[in-house]
């Protein structure tokens, strides 16, 4: 379902709150209930399956079951998120940081003018809100978190170049085929006039994670106040929100003492950091895909877990899963 805000339909962020998410949300189920009257399913990938447990939270009866992947619930700049990256393969977390440092120090004069090169001819991104320098710093510093989100198999660590023995161009190669993953490169302007309505959320209601960065502050690598694409920049000309902590605590409690919901989560994505682990006495289930990323579905599940998914969505739709 597409979201208003982030299609460019809305002037008023004033308005942009989960309960206006959901009204919309309420508002295509009234529409069509008529025609399709059999029963409904809400389903979400990351931050949309936030909203579709924040839909289900406004309005529990307008669906029947609720499948939400890869969703995160956080609070401003949460710690829990830095442990991540000790749960993931040492010897490849090793390799992406010896990897950022080069970019951001010993190869960074090579590096750097290379991958802004690429930038230009392959998109033709603009750096006027925040320059290029510190685009690149906001692409390094997340560059380990990318990989994960996004890679992270056997293979992907096995194919990254050692900083000690490796070319510039193969460091190059390396960071930029992993940094520009959205076709529009980290804080450009494009890039922060695509997630502009979604920085605008976690700064208002849904919060974002805290990113590994004392280290790379304390060496020098990067300035400390550096804007980090997790939570990026508000659209222009909007007021930064106050961030809502009680909506975001109801939210987070509804998603842990609920009914009819299930989360699906993956063990090499970073964003699990703010998985839900459903109450034992509530109705919801919690699914984990074993060396899965950002993008698992139901189809990255254990066949016993698929089973006991299907089950979970028979009893709730009340229909039988072929």
């Amino acid at each position: 379902m597409d979201k208003r805000f982030h299609n460019g339909n809305g002037d008023d962020y004033a308005h942009f709150t989960r309960k206006q998410v959901a009204d919309d949300a309420h508002d295509v189920v009234v529409r069509m209930r008529d025609l399709y009257t059999g029963a409904w399913l809400g389903s979400g990938l990351s931050n949309g399956g936030v909203d579709m447990v924040s839909f289900r939270q406004h309005y529990p009866d307008d669906v029947d079951a609720t499948v939400a992947f890869g969703a995160p619930f956080m609070v401003p700049e949460d710690q829990r998120f830095l442990a991540f990256f000790d749960t993931v393969d040492a010897a490849c977390q090793d390799r992406l940081e010896a990897i950022q440092r080069a970019a951001l120090g010993t190869q960074r004069a090579a590096v750097e003018p290379a991958v802004m090169t690429s930038v230009a001819d392959e998109f033709g991104d603009t750096f006027d809100r925040v320059e290029p320098a510190r685009a690149f710093e906001a692409a390094a510093l997340s560059y380990p978190w990318l990989f994960w989100q996004y890679f992270g198999t056997a293979d992907d660590c096995a194919g990254l170049p050692d900083p000690a023995t490796a070319t510039a161009e193969e460091l190059t190669s390396a960071f930029y085929g992993v940094t520009s993953i959205f076709g529009t490169y980290p804080m450009s302007d494009a890039y922060l006039s695509f997630f502009g309505a979604y920085f605008y959320e976690v700064q208002r209601s849904s919060g974002w994670p805290a990113l590994p960065r004392a280290e790379l502050v304390a060496e020098g690598l990067i300035p400390a106040d550096l804007v980090d694409m997790e939570r990026g920049l508000v659209p222009e000309g909007v007021t930064v929100p106050e961030f809502d902590a009680a909506e975001n605590s109801s939210l987070e409690e509804f998603a842990r003492l609920g009914d009819g919901i299930a989360f699906v989560y993956s063990d090499h994505d970073p964003w699990a950091a703010g998985a839900v682990t459903p109450a034992p006495m509530s109705g919801n289930l919690r699914f984990d895909v074993s060396d899965g990323n950002h993008l698992a579905m139901f189809s990255s599940l254990s066949e016993a877990d698929r089973a006991a998914l299907s089950a979970f969505l028979e009893t709730n739709l009340g229909i039988e899963i072929p």
